[in-house]
């Protein structure tokens, strides 16, 4: 018999009912392995995709290329794997793996974590969803109950706004003594994919792992219409040597299969295999026995679309200790709009190897284009983790910067040269390109608390327009070298991310440095992250020169400066000022800063009626900053990400009144994929 019940505001008649949820909702406090244990399964998945409608457009969704390769509109994967659990890090060894799709691609990635749900976490999967299973999250549900009289009770589940983050609906088995949920169901929408997810559970009292997992899926994009039928089985008991690896070998998966294909899926196969057979036979072949290759398909789908329209990810070395990752080279969902720079095309490489466990290396390439300005911005950061136990790294990191406006050096060149002939305005000469390098050697001195850097910065500055320079025989171009010191305490890491840097930076006249200065930094960072997927992300610091020589036409800061190559949502969107025209950061010899913004996935829009429905996460910013010049300096803004873009609205204050409102925009579409 149903009954409404009385917790966080929802009403129930039958007391029994609420302390049978109440355990529901605090079960995973009390019920889950044990920090440091290692859980290892053998699983068993299958998934079926059926192609209802396609287009051309399909091609830039990442992974789904290959479901155009071969124009077939019925697919069917199946493998075999063994997966080690250890916290949230998991390994996958697989085994066997057979697959309809061209050439064995594995597609719709994000389909995975569905069947790996974390069900009494806060987030039902690695990073969305707010579990309606854990305690934190029940004001955003509605709970009825009804006992079953075998001593469980089910548990119906709704969600009491629309939005992305919440399951739509679905219900629970508890075990009215324990509060264990033995089975679920439940239904939402996520990332363009619109599913149903049915899970059983361990049946033993302390594992909060599913064993067997069926999830119904549609994908639906631009006119395309995918559905998915993912099928998950854990604990199998058939254990294999780790020399067979991504194989393919369909008579040893005959034999592992822990329950037969369907009627369709036996007709996929066939039909897959019928058409490989026909193609080997009526595949023409010159006198040599070499066989002919259609070099207009070959050249358009294998090289184009695999390398223009798809991700890149290929492994390095004879046991793949290292990987490199590359985006779609050519992506219309890279391109991204500030309101300095105008639009932005971004481009993202990143690499590493694994020397051994304590041991490894990581580069990685970052390109933007600025459209408005005609520039190319690039930062390569290199990184040599020596002793990742003590953090111990060399880091070496070439990039150049944006822009930088110095009217001293023009105010120099007109007293020292009087030519009254010559229209200095006109050339532009205070601007100028920075290029920078730095090397840095890090180490840990008390582990995880204290890390000591030393190395050095050395920056060039190049005139943009060196015309006038040359006509006032003034050098156009400005280097510093400056070796620099820093501390970085991290008081609080193993419960929250708090760390406070000291910097000294001594710019000197050698190895070709030409500019004499001191300057330090503070700066502190703290992130504080709450229930509900809600988080506080604060920043402060300053900065001052105490020695400038009479020829430091330059100021230029660590801590604060202009971020050149901004990646989307998750890439420093906090902690910057997005209305500040880019001369300020080098305007004074002396900065105060403070930046807090908050994040929730529920804030303004979430509760607006069919706008609700598809906003993941909204951000409220606020900024302040006193430089020379420019004393105080206000900014505020709201942003917010959806399963295709992000986008900031930015206003600001100065002591000259209203700068304006600026706005930021990135696309966000497929990075799950």
């Amino acid at each position: 018999m149903a009954a409404a019940f009385m917790l966080a505001g929802i009403k129930c008649s039958a007391q029994s009912h609420t302390e049978v949820l109440k355990r529901m909702l605090h079960y995973g406090e009390t019920h889950v392995v044990p920090a440091g244990d290692t859980l290892t399964t053998n699983v068993y998945s299958k998934y079926t995709i059926n192609i209802g409608r396609r287009n051309v457009l399909l091609s830039v969704v990442p992974t789904m290329f290959y479901l155009l390769r071969d124009g077939q509109r019925n697919h069917l994967s199946e493998s075999y794997s063994r997966v080690v659990t250890n916290g949230k890090d998991i390994d996958t060894h697989r085994y066997l793996h057979l697959s309809t799709i061209y050439h064995r691609h594995n597609t719709l990635p994000p389909m995975e974590k569905y069947v790996t749900p974390r069900l009494y976490e806060e987030k039902l999967f690695a990073d969305a969803i707010l579990s309606p299973a854990n305690y934190h999250n029940r004001k955003y549900y509605r709970y009825r109950m009804r006992d079953n009289g075998d001593g469980t009770s089910y548990v119906s589940i709704s969600s009491r706004h629309r939005n992305t983050q919440l399951i739509r609906r679905g219900y629970a088995i508890v075990d009215n003594a324990t509060g264990r949920i033995s089975e679920f169901s439940f239904e939402g929408e996520y990332d363009m994919i619109r599913s149903v997810l049915h899970c059983t559970m361990r049946d033993d009292s302390i594992s909060v792992m599913p064993l067997n997992c069926d999830v119904q899926a549609k994908f639906s994009f631009m006119g395309n219409k995918i559905k998915v039928h993912l099928i998950t089985m854990y604990d199998q008991k058939t254990e294999m040597p780790d020399s067979i690896e991504d194989s393919d070998d369909s008579t040893l998966m005959n034999r592992v299969r822990p329950i037969p294909l369907t009627e369709e899926e036996e007709r996929i196969k066939e039909d897959y295999y019928k058409r490989n057979t026909k193609a080997r036979s009526d595949t023409a072949t010159t006198s040599g026995g070499h066989k002919k290759r259609n070099w207009a398909k070959h050249i358009m789908w294998d090289i184009v679309g695999d390398n223009l329209l798809n991700k890149i990810k290929t492994n390095i070395g004879d046991e793949e200790r290292g990987q490199i990752r590359i985006g779609p080279i050519f992506n219309p969902l890279y391109f991204g709009y500030t309101a300095r720079k105008g639009v932005i095309y971004r481009f993202d490489i990143k690499s590493f190897y694994n020397f051994t466990p304590n041991n490894d290396i990581t580069a990685r390439l970052k390109l933007g284009y600025s459209f408005r300005q005609k520039q190319l911005f690039y930062n390569i950061p290199v990184q040599w983790n020596f002793d990742k136990c003590h953090n111990g790294y060399i880091l070496a990191e070439f990039g150049n910067g944006n822009r930088i406006s110095n009217s001293r050096v023009l105010d120099n060149i007109k007293t020292i040269h009087n030519a009254d002939s010559i229209d200095w305005n006109a050339m532009h000469l205070d601007y100028f390109r920075d290029t920078r390098l730095h090397l840095g050697f890090n180490i840990d001195v008390i582990k995880n608390t204290l890390g000591i850097e030393t190395g050095f910065t050395k920056h060039r500055r190049s005139a943009v327009d060196r015309s006038g320079f040359e006509a006032a025989g003034r050098p156009a171009v400005y280097k510093t070298f400056a070796p620099f010191f820093q501390i970085q305490y991290r008081p609080l890491t193993d419960r929250v991310p708090l760390v406070i840097t000291t910097q000294w930076e001594h710019g000197i006249k050698h190895f070709g440095g030409q500019i004499a200065y001191d300057r330090f930094e503070f700066d502190g960072q703290y992130v504080l992250d709450m229930p509900r997927m809600r988080s506080w992300q604060l920043r402060s610091g300053f900065g001052f020169y105490t020695h400038k020589g009479h020829d430091d036409y330059f100021l230029d800061y660590h801590n604060f400066h202009e971020d050149y190559i901004s990646l989307g949502w998750e890439d420093r969107w906090s902690g910057e000022f997005e209305m500040l025209n880019a001369n300020w950061y080098n305007a004074s010899d002396y900065y105060f800063r403070a930046n807090a913004t908050y994040e929730s996935p529920l804030l303004f829009l979430s509760f607006c009626p069919i706008v609700g429905q598809i906003v993941e996460k909204e951000r409220i910013y606020l900024s302040t900053l006193a430089v020379r010049g420019l004393l105080p300096y206000v900014e505020g803004g709201y942003g917010f990400t959806n399963r295709a873009f992000s986008m900031g609205i930015f206003t600001g204050w100065s002591k000259y009144g209203f700068e304006g409102v600026g706005m930021k925009f990135g696309f966000e579409l497929f990075n799950n994929y």
